[in-house]
């Protein structure tokens, strides 16, 4: 799923320029167009899953993402709209310090390959 081709309300400016910024990241590290790295929003075909090596417990969807690219798995997004937080506290903890990690694995993965 894709903010960025959907819709979503917007909770920081820091946060969309992290969607933005790892977005172009993911696509000039793999070749190709990732608009929203971060979207938790996916489906994928569970046979796919065990050709898969994920060793992240909290950055996950970017090695996901990342993996099934270099993989050679297709990937495609599509639009989705998201809401503003409801509810609770983000479990994401510091605005910089989660895009240090976030950035962390998108690089890691990347450098073993997928």
């Amino acid at each position: 799923g894709s903010r960025r081709l959907g819709a979503y309300e917007l909770e920081s400016r820091l946060r969309i320029a992290g969607v933005f910024l790892f977005g172009w990241m993911i696509s000039v590290l793999t070749r190709h167009p990732i608009t929203d790295s971060s979207n938790g929003f996916r489906a994928i075909r569970a046979d796919v899953l065990g050709h898969l090596t994920l060793k992240e417990d909290q950055y996950h969807a970017s090695e996901l993402l990342m993996e099934s690219i270099l993989k050679g798995y297709r990937v495609i997004e599509r639009p989705v709209t998201l809401l503003g937080r409801q509810a609770g506290p983000t479990k994401k903890g510091g605005r910089l310090l989660y895009g240090i990690h976030y950035a962390r694995v998108i690089l890691g993965t990347w450098l073993r390959g997928g």
